[in-house]
């Protein structure tokens, strides 16, 4: 696991009292199934000149997708692609169940279609991604943890993992209160509709955490942690990106 920095009290991650209580097995909806399924993830090395493939994690908010804009307009030796995971799964689910709206897959789609629809729009991320040389990098934009009346979903069951089969997974934490500001500003403006607690968003950006240690732990895929409220700076964050990017395993 990297990071631009061991985490602080001041990014509001960790070191204090609400980040102490947390725990996945208080806060996942199916702590059990995913403790045991994490031997079900896997990860293989790709061939050095293969494209590259990240998973963004992050809580809504916390400008992961931002950074990850700059870091594709600030270094042109690398092709670029961001790919909203949520947007692909839209796309398969307009083409094959008539979804207007990527409200409605939730609404209309039962449980078993909105997983069949996860499976496809991962197949189709993994076949653009096997495209191109190593100066291609895929950034999957998605999320570790989604957030949900009962508690919190794992994002990425090891079924999507193992497809995608990323080069490294990439967290995005920011200080609460900056993410908070920008939840505020998101709802006035009607673009969204989130919770701007800060004590919802610390406990999210935890349970983020725990999940990218946990998997990480389980089948080795690299991790790297960049808390947001170090520099203040996207274009500083997105040179930690590149940086990092020269650290991955690759098989030969």
């Amino acid at each position: 696991m990297v990071s631009n920095k061991d985490v602080s009290d001041s990014t509001g991650v960790a070191g204090n009292a609400a980040q102490k209580a947390v725990t996945l097995e208080s806060s996942l909806v199916d702590y059990k199934g995913f403790n045991g399924s994490l031997s079900d993830y896997k990860w293989n090395p790709k061939p050095a000149k293969a494209p590259i493939v990240l998973l963004i994690f992050g809580v809504p908010g916390v400008g992961k997708s931002y950074v990850m804009k700059v870091f594709q307009e600030a270094h042109k030796d690398y092709e670029v692609k961001i790919l909203n995971y949520g947007d692909v799964m839209f796309e398969v689910a307009s083409k094959n169940y008539g979804i207007k709206h990527r409200d409605e897959m939730r609404a209309k789609l039962s449980v078993e279609q909105q997983k069949e629809i996860q499976l496809k729009a991962a197949s189709s991320i993994a076949e653009k991604s096997r495209l191109g040389t190593n100066k291609m990098v895929y950034c999957v934009d998605t999320h570790a943890t989604v957030e949900t009346p009962n508690g919190y979903l794992i994002g990425v069951p090891p079924s999507v993992f193992n497809i995608l089969n990323p080069d490294a997974i990439f967290l995005f934490n920011h200080n609460p209160e900056v993410v908070s500001k920008q939840r505020i500003k998101d709802n006035e403006a009607g673009l969204r509709k989130r919770d701007p607690s800060t004590e919802n968003i610390v406990r999210h950006q935890t349970v983020n955490q725990l999940v990218v240690e946990e998997t990480a732990k389980a089948c080795g895929v690299p991790a790297v942690i960049i808390e947001r409220g170090i520099a203040m700076n996207p274009a500083v964050d997105a040179e930690f990106v590149y940086k990092s990017l020269t650290t991955l395993k690759r098989s030969k």
